[in-house]
């Protein structure tokens, strides 16, 4: 098993392929993003996004990573 000292030393392991997005709802869209910034496969628990404009923020990112 191996620790991290936080998230952004887990989205630059290049050996890991996905991440599970489980936080607090608000939490979701900054996480998300910075996932796809990372190139990583996302499971992103229920609600993904907690307003409107963050599902906007959401698929521009997607779309613009590819």
């Amino acid at each position: 098993m191996r620790v991290f000292a936080d998230y952004d030393q887990i989205l630059a392991d290049p050996d890991l392929e996905a991440v599970v997005i489980s936080l607090p709802n608000s939490l979701h869209s900054p996480a998300t993003l910075n996932a796809l910034t990372a190139g990583k496969h996302i499971l992103c628990e229920k609600p993904p996004i907690s307003a409107r404009g963050s599902g906007r923020i959401i698929c521009t990112g997607w779309q613009a990573i590819g």
